[in-house]
């Protein structure tokens, strides 16, 4: 009962084996089979563990480890993407709309203020482009450190612990001992490596001595590929070492794995294990960083960071392109922060600086090289054009191009709001998925519990029964001892 809080610890039973009246002497000799009721004496202590239970929680760890990695992610897009409380990207969009209305009256259409007017709203605009790309990447980098600095140290930590654990219990046992709060350690380290990745477990006892077993443990990173790989992970008492890299440029993460004495690994090389890990935190993080859902060649069904970056960057370049496209290509509307007009992205969106400093303001009528008007005072042709693209439907694709992958076919808000609705219907997705997996693990957790841990009850009960039988056994003891008085002071005491 004083173990019921500790963690990890294993209900413990004492094994009994009957005693019997024979001796060595009389070892082939016939017994009674009235020979009974002789008691028994302790054989030792054992573990109380269902390995069914251990292995079905450990599955279910790692699916929930996957699903709640990709949530708790998503979850941190989704406030960069927020418009309730705080005005954003849709309201930015929105408000350069506006302005272009108010310039397209008649009395406002090539005033030099009112072209001022809308040229600060632009800014705001690809500023707001910037904030979202800039706090996209953070949330990469935030799960690429995650990756790197704190969930692989610690698997290589853990499986270094059970390294040192499998060699001070196979030393203990081999002196005869249980060693059980040992193993409750070393369960509590299995149980915490199972998040991160599917894993068997395979317990292998070695008799190292004429009835003297102990026990080690082996463990492996299982697949789920048909049939099943085992990549020995731990393995003759030699464990492997996990190593997290990557390539910042492709914006792709690489898990690797080594054994004692090789070299350590280089991006580029083929020894990444990625596609080896189908479930856990590790995969879990692997699809977040990775994957882009109809930018990936193939095709995937993973949204991951990168969806949310590229779609902003086709959004910031499709916008650059169909304004671009109404001005003298001499005098963009929108460019990169170094004045290009290609390559376009949301980190790099600005307001070109001609337009900016005052240079020239928006052209109030189509840009036509071999046919323009010499007077194009209080025309408004242009300005209306702008303003209609915003209602006209556009294709976007993943290339900006019109052979790329179709993402959406819809105005520049309502590609917007595509983009924010993919992530709302993707975290209540992966919500409601770790509702399910959470659900079960407990149930697994509480079966495993039942069998496992202490019962207070039937401690109670036992704490009941033990003093029963103590009192029982202390009036034996009384008894015979008031048996004994009487026959040693009351003996030959008759005719005195």
């Amino acid at each position: 009962m004083a173990n019921v809080n500790v963690s990890g610890y294993t209900g413990q039973r004492v094994d009994l084996i009957s005693l019997s009246s024979g001796g060595y002497a009389n070892r082939y000799a016939f017994l009674p089979s009235n020979d009974v009721g002789y008691g028994v004496a302790i054989n030792g202590v054992s573990q109380v563990r269902d390995p069914f239970l251990d292995i079905r929680f450990r599955r279910e760890h790692a699916k929930l480890g996957e699903v709640e990695t990709q949530y708790a992610a998503l979850s941190d897009l989704e406030t960069v993407f927020n418009e309730i409380t705080v005005p954003g990207l849709s309201s930015a969009i929105a408000d350069f709309l506006s302005q272009l209305h108010v310039m397209s009256r008649p009395e406002n259409t090539g005033n030099v203020e009112f072209d001022s007017i809308v040229r600060t709203a632009a800014d705001m605009m690809t500023k707001m482009f910037n904030s979202y790309a800039k706090q996209v990447t953070q949330v990469r980098e935030q799960e690429t450190y995650q990756l790197e600095n704190i969930d692989v140290p610690r698997i290589n930590t853990i499986l270094t612990s059970i390294t040192e654990l499998n060699k001070t219990i196979r030393e203990d046992q081999t002196f005869g001992n249980k060693s059980l709060e040992l193993l409750d350690r070393r369960n509590l380290l299995l149980d915490e490596l199972s998040q991160y990745m599917k894993i068997d477990v395979v317990y292998d006892p070695i008799e190292v001595a004429p009835g003297i077993v102990v026990e080690d443990v082996q463990i492996f990173l299982r697949t789920e590929d048909i049939p099943a790989e085992r990549i020995p992970l731990l393995f003759n008492r030699e464990h492997v070492t996990f190593h997290a890299l990557t390539d910042h440029d492709e914006k792709q993460s690489y898990i690797y794995i080594t054994e004692a004495g090789d070299p350590p690994p280089v991006l580029g090389s083929t020894a990444d294990i990625n596609d080896k890990i189908h479930t856990g935190v590790l995969k879990g993080l692997l699809d977040v960083l990775n994957k882009s859902g109809p930018f990936d060649d193939p095709l995937t069904d993973q949204y991951g960071i990168g969806y949310y970056e590229k779609s902003l960057d086709v959004l910031a370049a499709k916008m650059a392109e169909e304004f671009n496209g109404l001005m003298d290509p001499t005098m963009p509307l929108f460019t990169n922060i170094d004045g290009t007009t290609t390559n376009i992205t949301a980190s790099t969106f600005a307001v070109a600086q001609g337009w900016l400093r005052g240079e020239y303001g928006i052209t109030t009528t189509e840009y036509d090289p071999d046919d323009w008007p010499e007077d194009i005072s209080g025309a408004q042709d242009n300005v209306l054009r702008m303003i209609w693209m915003f209602d006209q439907p556009l294709t976007f694709t993943t290339d900006g191009t019109a052979t790329g992958t179709q993402l959406f076919r819809g105005t520049f808000q309502e590609f917007f709001g595509q983009i924010t609705n993919t992530l709302a219907l993707d975290v209540s997705a992966k919500s409601n998925v770790m509702l399910t997996y959470g659900t079960t693990l407990n149930g697994v957790l509480d079966l495993r519990e039942g069998v496992s841990t202490v019962s207070l009850d039937e401690e109670g009960i036992n704490l009941v029964r033990y003093q029963k039988s103590y009192n029982a056994a202390a009036r034996f003891m009384t008894t015979l001892d008031e048996a004994l008085d009487k026959l040693i002071n009351g003996t030959g005491i008759v005719g005195r």
